[in-house]
């Protein structure tokens, strides 16, 4: 485990686990807070000697090698090996070559620290410390770099990559080029104010836009056009991804690290009118917008378009006659890899192509097609790694929407809402044989309802007339279940005001086949979110389900076992700088992750907040089904204490609820539409 921006890695290697206990005496807000007991480290076998200082005006740069694979580039190209563990300098001019395995520790001025590997290399064009001021021009091609700047210093760095200019002072921040796409990514660590970014190929080169990347915060650079808007990571995702590299194990793209898989299904329904070709559009979801243009010139022949109802369901679709449609997946604030669009055919034979671009603009793969009159058609393409630009070409016919698709997924008709599943037949009801009693709380989870995850819960059902506190899916949190303060009330001077209600919940449940839908609305006189660097998010406002995703198979066990889970979902409401997040842990093994591809919205509202949470079926090893039982808990955890993390109270649908002991849970089932019990 390592503190980022704290730990010295030249120190882990050369002073070994003390180093590592001195380093970490500093807290970060995205990482893990550092164990009583440090892990191992792995220390080489030559015996340090001492380092000779750094000569007045020579202005060395200290460079250790951490693995093999390393060779170092003096100014004339001549290249030498530098096997682990050897030392050397390198002055102004020389750089490191890193190979795949590679991975080599550079020091310079006793404060600035840089780690390079995963086929990386880096050039020092200029070094220069006098006093305590420090430059530093640095040229970083491909691989994984990271930087570590101490505050104190007086630093100003400049590092040019193959697409972006970065400009950094006192901070720390990675640089990631991914191996197989070109695209390069900034990650801040610990900045504030301090790590600029410039695309070097901004098309504006005499007023180029530069953006800012602070702390919990990743920005994309490509060949094309501007840095990417910031996206707001999971540090312990990326910390494990750093952990895992460093050791030299395999890992995935960081883009699969930063950003979600994209999942929408978006159509034109909501256009009023056509923009005139050439004039871009959007579509927007959850996780921002994928960009249209209409091609005034696609090279057929004069195009045509218009807003048709092409298919009779009520919503206008784009008619197109030798036309060409472009789609910019740029704006999407997630990984795009999966793409659907749904075509449909006139009273003539329609063909047409539909290709799919990389980041620099590059064919990837693409499928031409062609369909019989009045037929309809869903084109789909997959790729390992990221589109962002497809373009649909068309002879005569109707476009009716995209799907992104997270990998996982099979394709989806873009005319088809994304949480519909076919009606069940009425009548589904709780099995005795496989339910716990009643008095433990049974829930249903309804099918059927369009759920967007943004915080609004007004599409959930309610009864005509009726608040948000009751409906046909609405089960209150109506128990006491942990009481550790729970009389203890949020210091009401924060906000001039007393709020009526210390904790109060309702749930609702909704699934499809790719999600688990979950709504909560607590009222509660004051939100204190866990602040800690782990999976502990009960340990402050938040809301908890458990889950026994093996009723029937282990109906009687009183302990648990290896199909029971426990989901904790931080909200982050009115907390500049915390994101929503999700955690997912094993209750066999007591071992938390990040929940892959879990969506949550929240906004606090008077009184309390709103969450939402999409929770992918996958990881769970559930594949959903109509009169399906899983054992449930769903609770609220507690904390008026701003000032510190713990859990004061908890509120559940299951009144006798012990988190060890899955009998002590209710029932949750899968049923059919809100209409159908």
């Amino acid at each position: 485990m390592r503190c980022v921006g704290s730990i010295s890695l030249w120190a882990v290697l050369l002073w070994g686990s003390l180093g590592l206990l001195a380093a970490c005496n500093r807290t970060n807000d995205l990482l893990p807070s550092t164990p009583s007991t440090p892990p191992p480290v792995i220390l080489p076998q030559a015996t340090p000697t001492p380092e000779p200082p750094l000569t007045p005006e020579g202005q060395s740069v200290r460079a250790l090698s951490a693995r093999n694979g390393v060779e170092t580039v003096d100014r004339a190209g001549g290249r030498r090996p530098l096997p682990a563990p050897t030392r050397t300098f390198l002055t102004a001019g020389d750089g490191v070559d890193v190979d795949l395995d590679g991975r080599v520790l550079l020091r310079f001025a006793d404060g600035v620290e840089i780690e390079v590997m995963r086929d990386g290399e880096l050039t020092f064009r200029e070094l220069a410390l006098d006093e305590r001021d420090v430059r530093l021009a640095l040229v970083s091609r491909g691989g994984t770099a990271r930087f570590d700047i101490d505050s104190r210093l007086q630093v100003s760095m400049t590092v040019e990559t193959e697409f972006a200019q970065i400009v950094a002072t006192g901070t720390s921040f990675l640089v990631v080029k991914e191996l197989d796409s070109p695209l390069e990514w900034v990650i801040g660590l610990e900045s504030e104010d301090d790590l600029q970014v410039t695309a070097r190929n901004d098309p504006n080169p005499d007023q180029p836009t530069t953006k800012g990347v602070d702390s919990g915060v990743a920005r994309w650079i490509a060949p094309i056009d501007v840095p990417s808007a910031g996206i707001a990571y999971d540090g312990f995702s990326v910390l494990d991804w750093m952990d895992r590299l460093e050791n030299g194990e395999p890992v995935a793209e960081i883009g699969e690290v930063l950003w979600p898989h994209a999942d929408a299904v978006l159509d034109t329904g909501g256009l009023a009118e056509l923009p005139p070709p050439g004039e871009p559009f959007t579509l927007p979801f959850d996780l921002g917008q994928v960009t249209l243009i209409l091609e005034p010139e696609p090279g057929f022949g004069p195009p045509a378009y218009r807003l048709v109802d092409c298919n009779g369901d009520g919503r206008q679709d784009i008619f197109m006659e030798l036309g060409a449609l472009t789609l910019d997946f740029r704006t999407v604030l997630a990984r795009v890899r999966d793409v659907d669009v749904t075509v449909l055919a006139g009273d003539e034979e329609a063909r047409g192509t539909f290709q799919a671009y990389d980041p620099a603009y590059a064919a990837m793969n693409g499928e031409a097609f062609t369909l019989a009159p009045g037929t309809q058609e869903v084109i789909s393409l997959h790729s390992e790694l990221p589109y962002h630009y497809a373009r649909l070409t068309l002879s005569q016919g109707c476009f009716l929407g995209v799907s992104l698709t997270p990998p996982e997924m099979a394709p989806r008709p873009a005319t088809e809402p994304s949480s519909t599943l076919a009606a069940p037949p009425p009548a589904i009801d709780f099995q005795e044989a496989t339910a716990r009693p009643a008095e433990n709380g049974r829930l249903r989870a309804w099918t059927g309802l369009p759920i967007v995850v943004d915080g609004d819960v007004s599409e959930w059902p309610t009864p005509e007339g009726e608040g948000v506190s009751t409906g046909p899916g609405w089960t209150p949190l109506a128990t006491v279940v942990y009481d550790n303060g729970c009389a203890a009330r949020y210091p009401v001077a924060r906000y001039g005001r007393t709020i009526p209600t210390d904790l109060a919940a309702r749930v609702q449940f909704a699934y499809d086949e790719a999600y688990l839908y979950v709504a909560f609305v607590v009222e509660d006189d004051g939100f204190v979110g866990y602040s800690g660097g782990d999976y502990q998010y009960f340990n402050g406002d938040a809301p908890q389900l458990l889950l026994d995703l093996d009723l029937a198979g282990d109906f009687q066990d009183t302990g648990r076992s290896g199909d029971d889970r426990q989901v904790d979902l931080r909200a982050g409401v009115g907390q500049p700088g915390t994101r929503t997040a999700v955690a997912l842990w094993d209750l066999a093994t007591l071992q938390a992750t990040s929940y892959p591809d879990a969506r949550v919205a929240a906004q606090g509202v008077d009184g309390g907040y709103v969450l939402e949470a999409a929770l992918p079926w996958a990881p769970l090893g559930i594949a959903p089904q109509s009169g399906l039982q899983l054992g449930l808990a769903a609770s609220i955890s507690d904390n008026d204490r701003p000032e510190a993390n713990v859990q004061q109270c908890m509120i559940s649908t299951a009144p006798g609820r012990d988190w060890q002991d899955p009998t002590t849970w209710g029932t949750l089932l899968l049923a059919g539409p809100p209409n159908h019990p």
